[in-house]
């Protein structure tokens, strides 16, 4: 029998957690410390939470969690873990439990279910190899368990592996070429310290232009509160961030995260402020350290070349996920034509960037000020961006003005290597707008530039493989609908998102939310869905392919 979780099961969970939770990779807890972070935890309800029961004896359980409070929490759910005990672990009592909890997240209104690390219900894992070191969460399902394999079968998809890495701080040593490489850098103005809030400025900014909504959360209070928090300046502009600094209960040095604003990379802050996170975390007591990287950030070289290894691989989110680049001449192009498209790709966990080549700013109302009215887009689009958990992107060139020249497309060309999409969108050829019609020519080139080895920049190359043309009402010459995306699972998160644009709600000339919101239900009626958004492809790549057997 399956029913949901009442008070008196409290401790025969915390016997399943200390047995069969183990056996999974969770490490063992006290009562006490089992209610904190579980059964008593804020996130905790009853209503995601199942027991499978029998003859009276409780043999497996599932815990999720879910809220507008909690990032993506309004469109998804989340799973905390599924224990179940040896007699009943079976693929049958995982799939009862499983379906349970998704039907509570389908009748709070949630599209999906999902385990990523955006999950507050924060569960201890042993990390193999160690003598008993956990890391303070497990965010995926190890792939050396039935439960990865039972999740793909249920429908479930990956959407990225990871691998943790660990230190133990004991044979950590400062290598001799750091401290020449920090006075290499401090020369150009770049150096690393302690956060003092008297004297460095920009901590709220650089953090927001990262689009984490846990960063957002976090790194400001500590700073705010006084932690120890480091960060990367220019001169004395918050660049990046690591910290805060402290040991945890368990002797991990706690990491949340390491990052630098996008236009102050490629000065070795990255580095710098990683090994100063270790400096400053054995000088305060902590005995290792250990963290998830994904097997293609680009990071890990960091981790690795300081002296950590991999010590567990596979933990899985388990949702596919892209990365989608919708490129625009102005702010508010890209967010009204492909913006459900973003919002999809994120409600599915997958990364929404957006580019605009200039911010838009001509189209001030009479008698406001120029310069004011391109900040308000800048932060219309950043707004925009972290209802998405995604990053907004401005470049500076003048509204009306956009130069037709390599220097542009070379900046693309860069961006689009480090952002490395999946799917890229832009402008369709033709339009009555002319910066419509070279940021269309400006991406072309910088989409091809990006795939090939020989044009050598500071990234390596990347190719994404889908290069798509938005349905704009100003770039309707020649447009034929080619693709149609269903787009209904983020077209709530789009409604909402796209309210911070002033011009798409506000404008006289142009009632510009009505129109996309009628055009992405028309083009949905038409693809037998919700709300659908409509795309041309290069021509070159116009071909059906089947065999026989398809016709």
């Amino acid at each position: 029998m399956i029913r949901c979780y009442c008070p008196s099961d409290e401790e025969k969970l915390f016997i399943l957690w200390n047995t069969a939770g183990t056996k999974l990779g969770f490490a063992a807890l006290s009562l006490e410390m089992f209610r904190q972070l579980l059964t008593r935890h804020p996130h905790f309800s009853p209503e995601y939470t199942f027991v499978l029961e029998e003859g009276g004896n409780v043999l497996g359980f599932v815990n999720g969690c879910t809220g507008d409070d909690i990032p993506k929490g309004d469109v998804r759910g989340y799973v905390s873990c599924l224990i179940l005990a040896e007699e009943a672990d079976t693929d049958e009592n995982t799939a009862l439990l499983l379906s349970n909890l998704e039907a509570a997240f389908r009748k709070a209104g949630r599209a999906y279910s999902a385990v990523t690390f955006f999950n507050p219900i924060r569960l201890p894992w042993v990390i193999p190899g160690t003598p008993g070191h956990q890391h303070n969460n497990a965010p995926g399902i190890a792939l050396d368990i039935p439960l990865h394999g039972r999740m793909l079968s249920l429908g479930y998809r990956e959407a990225a592996r990871e691998c943790a890495m660990y230190l133990n701080l004991s044979e950590y040593e400062r290598p001799d070429w750091l401290e020449e490489k920090a006075q290499s850098m401090a020369r150009e103005g770049y150096h690393v310290e302690r956060y003092d809030p008297g004297l460095h400025t920009g901590l709220d900014e650089m953090v927001e232009t990262l689009g984490n909504a846990m960063w957002s959360a976090e790194i400001p209070a500590a700073g705010k509160a006084g932690m120890d928090l480091l960060v990367g300046l220019k001169d004395n502009t918050c660049a990046g961030f690591t910290g805060p600094v402290y040991p945890e209960e368990t002797g991990r040095g706690y990491f949340a995260g390491l990052a630098v604003a996008h236009q102050y990379e490629g000065h070795g802050l990255g580095t710098l402020l990683f090994y100063r996170l270790l400096d400053r975390e054995k000088q305060v007591g902590a005995q290792y350290m250990s963290l998830f990287t994904g097997e293609d950030n680009h990071a890990r070289f960091i981790y690795l070349g300081a002296g950590f290894r991999r010590h567990a691989e596979g933990a899985v989110r388990n949702m596919k996920t892209h990365t989608v680049l919708a490129i625009g001449a102005h702010v508010g192009d890209a967010e009204l034509t492909a913006g459900a498209l973003l919002a999809t790709c994120a409600v599915h966990g997958g990364r929404a960037v957006t580019l605009a080549l200039t911010a838009g700013e001509k189209g001030a109302p009479a008698g406001a000020d120029i310069g004011e009215y391109r900040r308000g887009k800048i932060a219309e689009a950043e707004a925009f961006a972290r209802e998405l958990g995604g990053q907004a992107i401005v470049l500076p060139y003048e509204d009306g003005l956009l130069p037709d020249n390599d220097e542009v497309r070379f900046a693309v060309c860069d961006i689009i290597r480090r952002v490395k999409p999946d799917i890229i969108v832009t402008h369709h050829e033709n339009s009555m707008h002319k910066d419509h019609a070279a940021c269309h020519r400006i991406v072309v080139d910088a989409w091809f530039y990006a795939a090939i080895e020989g044009f050598q920049r500071e990234l390596p190359k990347h190719f994404a493989r889908h290069l798509y043309f938005a349905e704009n009402w100003e770039d309707a010459p020649g447009f034929q609908p080619y693709v149609y995306l269903d787009v209904s699972d983020g077209y709530p998160l789009w409604e909402k998102a796209i309210d911070h644009h002033w011009f798409a709600v506000h404008s006289s000339s142009f009632p510009y939310k009505e129109y996309y919101s009628h055009l992405k239900r028309l083009r949905g009626i038409q693809g037998r869905k919700g709300y659908c958004e409509c795309f041309m492809i290069p021509k070159e790549q116009y071909k059906l392919v089947q065999t026989m057997e398809e016709i």
